[in-house]
C-alpha cells in the first residue's frame, strides 16, 4: 500500500502529464514557473539572461532527480532517504554556458543576481573538496511567492508537487546533440519562444491566435524585434505564424515538434512502413544507421522542383518564396506559397498550411516510402526498411472509442517457442513503443463489443480473432469474440464493459487445465455481475481451442456448436440448416450430451 502523500503526488503528476499532453504530446518536458509572467500586466518579469539561467537550473534539477531515483531503486528502497529538505543544484560556469549559450561571465553573474533578487534562487557557499581547486557554485531553488526553499518531491515533478503553477518547454532543446538547441538561439528568440510556450499552456493548445501588440507587451520587445525573432524560430522549425486581419495584425501561431520539425497539430501514429524510425542507411560494411529525414533548404528545393517537373507544373520564385499549384485542392492558378528557408507553406485558396514534409508528401500522394527514397537519392545513400513486426503477430487492444491502448506481440524464437510481449504507444522511445511484461487489463475487441449482441469469450487473441472474422450474425448484429489475454489474465472488473440487459455471453475456454481455470474465473465474475451466461466445453471434440475446432471442422460447425437458434448468417451468407444429421461433417451426438454441452440460451427481455 502506498503512503497517502506518495499516492497524492502520483495523482498530481498524472493529472499534470495529461494536461501537458494537449500541447506537447509525449515529448519530454521541462516545467517552468508561470510566475515569470506577471498576472497584472502580462509581461515577462525576468531578463533574458536570468530566464535562461533559471531554465538551465531546472534542467539540472530534473537530471539530478532522475539520478537520485535510479540510486534509490538500485538500493532497493531499504529505508534509505536520498532526498534532503531542499533542492540544491551544483553548477559551474561551463555547465551554465553550455545550457544557456551565455559566454560572458559578467552576463552570467548579472542573471544570477537578478534571480536572487526576484526570489527564485538562493546562492549558497560551495562545499570545497581539497582535491578541487575551484568548487562549483551551489544554488537553492526557492518558491518565488514565499521565498521558501522548494521541497524535493517523493514522486512526480518539482513545481507541481510544490503547488506552483507552471508551463513547459521541450527538454530535447537542452541535450548535448540538440538541433536546434536553446543555447544556439538569439536572446530575442529565447524570450519569444518561452512566451509562446506560456501562451500555449494558457489555451491548452499548440496552435492559437494573438495580436502582434500582445506579443510585444509579453516579451517587452519592439515590433521589428518580435518579427525578426519569429523569423528565426521559423527557420529553426520551432514555431511559425500566419498574419491575418489588417487592423490589429492578428497572428495564427503554430508550435513545432523539435525532434521531427513537424507541426504538433499534425502529429499522428504511422504504420510500420511509413514510420521513419524503421528506415535505415546501409553502411559500406552492411551496418545499419538511423536516418534523420529532416530536409535542408537545398534538399527541399531540389525535391520540389523534381516533383513539379514530373507533374508537368512550374513554379515562380521571388526571393525565398515559391508559388505553385496547391496539391490540396483543384488549383488552376498557383495559389500555394512555399518558403524553403522557413520550411513552411500556406495556400491562399484553401488555407492549407504546414511544413515542408507535408507539402512534399502531398505531391507524392502521401507515399511515405517514396518520400524517404527520394531524400536518400538526393543524399546519395542507400536505405532499407526494417519492419520490426514483419515476423510477428500483433493484436491491437482499443478502447470503446477506437483509440489504440496497447498491443500484444506474439513471436517465436529459433527453437519454435512462443513468446508474448505487451507494448503501449510511447513517442519517447526510438521505435515509438514502451515494452512491458504486463499492462492494464482490458478486453480485446472492446471497440466492437458495444455494437454486438452475442459475445463469445475465449482464451487468447487468436481465438477471439477467429470468432470475429467468421462474420457470424446473431440478432442482426455481428458476433464478436473477446478475451482478456492469457489463462491468468482475467479480472472481475472486466465485466463492467458488458451489459447484462443487452449482451448474451457464451464462454468457450481452451480444452486443458489452465483453460478450465480461466473458464471458472470468467463464469464466477459473470454470475456475480448478474449475467446469465453459457459455458461450452471442447472436451470430446479432440480440439484444444476454438481456432483448431474451426480448422478441423468448419465455420458452420462452430455456429451449430454455439447454438443454431442464434446464428443467422456466416460471412454474409444466410445459413441453411442441414436436413438431417448426415448433412453435417460431425458424427451424431447423444441428445443428452448435446443438452449438456450447449444448454439453452433463453431470449433476453429488456
Amino acid at each position: 500500500m502506498l503512503d497517502k502523500d506518495v499516492q497524492e503526488a502520483l495523482n498530481r503528476a498524472n493529472h499534470a502529464r495529461k494536461k501537458e499532453d494537449r500541447v506537447w504530446g509525449s515529448i519530454r518536458k521541462i516545467q517552468l514557473p508561470s510566475s515569470i509572467v506577471t498576472k497584472s500586466t502580462y509581461e515577462l518579469t525576468l531578463g533574458t539572461s536570468a530566464l535562461s539561467i533559471l531554465i538551465a537550473l531546472l534542467v539540472l534539477e530534473k537530471r539530478q532527480a532522475v539520478r537520485n531515483r535510479k540510486r534509490q531503486r538500485m538500493q532497493g528502497y531499504k529505508g534509505i532517504t536520498l532526498y534532503s529538505d531542499s533542492v540544491d543544484i551544483e553548477a559551474d560556469g561551463e555547465t551554465l554556458t553550455t545550457l544557456t549559450g551565455i559566454r560572458h561571465r559578467a552576463t552570467l553573474g548579472n542573471g544570477i543576481n537578478e534571480l536572487v533578487q526576484a526570489g527564485y534562487i538562493e546562492k549558497l557557499d560551495p562545499v570545497k573538496d581539497p582535491k578541487q581547486r575551484f568548487a562549483p557554485s551551489v544554488y537553492r531553488l526557492l518558491n518565488p511567492n514565499t521565498r521558501l526553499a522548494l521541497v524535493p518531491p517523493a514522486s512526480g515533478t518539482l513545481l507541481h508537487s510544490n503547488d506552483l503553477h507552471y508551463f513547459a518547454v521541450p527538454e530535447c532543446l537542452f541535450t548535448a546533440d540538440a538541433s536546434p538547441s536553446f543555447a544556439a538561439l538569439t536572446p530575442e528568440q529565447k524570450r519569444l519562444y518561452v512566451v509562446l510556450a506560456w501562451c500555449a499552456n494558457q489555451g491548452q493548445t499548440n496552435h492559437f491566435e494573438m495580436t502582434s501588440s500582445q506579443l510585444q507587451r509579453l516579451t517587452g520587445m519592439g515590433s521589428q524585434a518580435v518579427k525578426n525573432a519569429m523569423d528565426g524560430l521559423e527557420v529553426n522549425r520551432l514555431a511559425s505564424e500566419q498574419e491575418f486581419g489588417a487592423l490589429f495584425r492578428k497572428l495564427h501561431i503554430h508550435l513545432y515538434d523539435p525532434t521531427t520539425g513537424a507541426l504538433l497539430s499534425e502529429r499522428k501514429r504511422l504504420v510500420a512502413d511509413d514510420n521513419p524510425r524503421n528506415w535505415y542507411e546501409v553502411g559500406s560494411k552492411g551496418t545499419l544507421h538511423h536516418v534523420d529525414f529532416r530536409v535542408s533548404r537545398e534538399e527541399s528545393e531540389s525535391l520540389l522542383n523534381q516533383l513539379l517537373k514530373e507533374r508537368g507544373q512550374h513554379a515562380t520564385q521571388s526571393g525565398d518564396e515559391v508559388t505553385l499549384c496547391c496539391p490540396f485542392h483543384d488549383d488552376s492558378t498557383p495559389s500555394c506559397g512555399f518558403n524553403s528557408r522557413k520550411g513552411c507553406y500556406h495556400c491562399f485558396g484553401c488555407h492549407a498550411r504546414g511544413t515542408t514534409q507535408t507539402l512534399l508528401l502531398a505531391l507524392l500522394n502521401g507515399d511515405h516510402e517514396e518520400y524517404y527514397k527520394r531524400i536518400a537519392a538526393i543524399r546519395g545513400m542507400e536505405i532499407t526498411l526494417r519492419n520490426p513486426d514483419a515476423d510477428k503477430t500483433v493484436y491491437e487492444y482499443r478502447d470503446k472509442y477506437g483509440r489504440l491502448r496497447k498491443q500484444v506481440v506474439v513471436c517465436w524464437d529459433e527453437h519454435g517457442n512462443k513468446h508474448f510481449q505487451q507494448r503501449i504507444p510511447w513517442d519517447k522511445s526510438p521505435d515509438g513503443w514502451l515494452y512491458k511484461t504486463d499492462g492494464r487489463p482490458m478486453l480485446f475487441n472492446l471497440d466492437r463489443i458495444q455494437h454486438a449482441r452475442l459475445i463469445v469469450i475465449v482464451e487468447g487473441e487468436k481465438d477471439a480473432t477467429t470468432v470475429t472474422n467468421l462474420n457470424m450474425i446473431a440478432s442482426g448484429r455481428q458476433v464478436v469474440g473477446t478475451t482478456s489475454g492469457g489463462a491468468t489474465t482475467w479480472k472481475d472488473k472486466l465485466v463492467k464493459n458488458l451489459n447484462p440487459l443487452w449482451h448474451e455471453i457464451v464462454v468457450i475456454p481452451d480444452n486443458d487445465e489452465p483453460g478450465n481455470r480461466y473458464g471458472d474465473a470468467v463464469m464466477a465474475s459473470l454470475q456475480k455481475a448478474g449475467f446469465t451466461a453459457k459455458r461450452l466445453s471442447l472436451s470430446g471434440t479432440g480440439c484444444k481451442d476454438v481456432t483448431e475446432y474451426v480448422e478441423n471442422n468448419s465455420s458452420e460447425a462452430l455456429a451449430r456448436f454455439i447454438g443454431l437458434d442464434r446464428i443467422e448468417s456466416i460471412d454474409g451468407k444466410r445459413r441453411k440448416e442441414p436436413e438431417s444429421d448426415s448433412d453435417s461433417n460431425q458424427e451424431p451426438l447423444d441428445p443428452s450430451i448435446i443438452g449438456q454441452m450447449l444448454g439453452e440460451i433463453d431470449d433476453i427481455h429488456i
